[in-house]
């Protein structure tokens, strides 16, 4: 993301097994989190742009993902409807993009959530089942 002057860090969990989802499906949700962390990010000028990916097995059978950013962050009063199919917040957006992954990741089992970032920003939350042996 060095054009957007965004550094990039990786929190990956060592010892993560499978998840059970579709993986073309899952990386696109993914990408589409990393997409609007971006977009979400460029009208910054203030402070460093710092894009962080985590993942981690909170609990037993499950895994956690995090997209978190140091963007603009989502407004209080549009969390509630962030997820709504037609809701954006972008000029020419079409508000489907996050109400699709939170499809994709529910029909896994999962959650796809937003919370406020550490410091700035927001933070997506995915969580799916893991691979059981």
């Amino acid at each position: 993301m060095n054009a957007a002057n965004i550094a990039v860090r990786l929190r990956l969990h060592p010892a993560l097994s499978g998840i059970e989802a579709h993986r073309g499906q899952i990386q696109q949700v993914i990408l589409n989190l990393i997409t609007n962390a971006d977009d979400a990010m460029r009208p910054v000028a203030d402070r460093p742009r710092v894009l962080t990916l985590r993942s981690e097995m909170p609990e037993p059978g499950r895994i956690a993902i995090s997209v978190e950013d140091s963007g603009t962050g989502v407004a209080a009063d549009n969390a509630a409807r962030i997820f709504d199919p037609f809701f954006t917040t972008k000029s020419g957006g079409m508000g489907m993009g996050l109400a699709i992954c939170q499809s994709i990741v529910e029909a896994h089992d999962g959650t796809l959530s937003v919370s406020p970032g550490t410091r700035h920003g927001s933070t997506f939350h995915i969580r799916l089942p893991a691979v059981t042996s």
